[in-house]
């Protein structure tokens, strides 16, 4: 007796979905850039003597690249929460194979021998 097995569908991904979450870590990136200014101006007038100085002229001042980084890590935490969240269960999810049932030589290798 013959049995036809059918074949797994491999499912393919996008070979450009690298490339699009590069392009959001860049444009986080961005924002961030563009947003630390404003958070900085608002620590400074809730808490004036938190010690932050910024030069308007310096665009690469320690407290604006520090400010930057720490807004960008923030923003790529809560994208990749909501990436996880979104994107689901793995279709390689190890839940799914299936196991041959163990001998009981394997099991008695395993636990230490019968227990009667």
């Amino acid at each position: 007796m013959s049995q036809v097995k059918v074949a797994e569908k491999k499912r393919r991904r996008n070979p450009l979905l690298p490339v699009l979450g590069l392009l959001i870590a860049i444009s986080l990136a961005v924002f961030s850039y563009a947003v630390e200014d404003p958070f900085i101006k608002l620590i400074q007038s809730k808490f004036p003597n938190a010690g932050l100085s910024q030069s308007p002229t310096d665009p690469f001042s320690l407290t604006r690249i520090g400010f930057t980084f720490a807004i960008w890590i923030f923003l790529l935490v809560v994208f990749s929460m909501i990436v996880a969240i979104a994107g689901g269960k793995s279709p390689d999810d190890a839940k799914d194979i299936v196991m041959p049932p163990r001998t009981k030589a394997e099991r008695d290798k395993r636990y230490g021998g019968d227990i009667e």
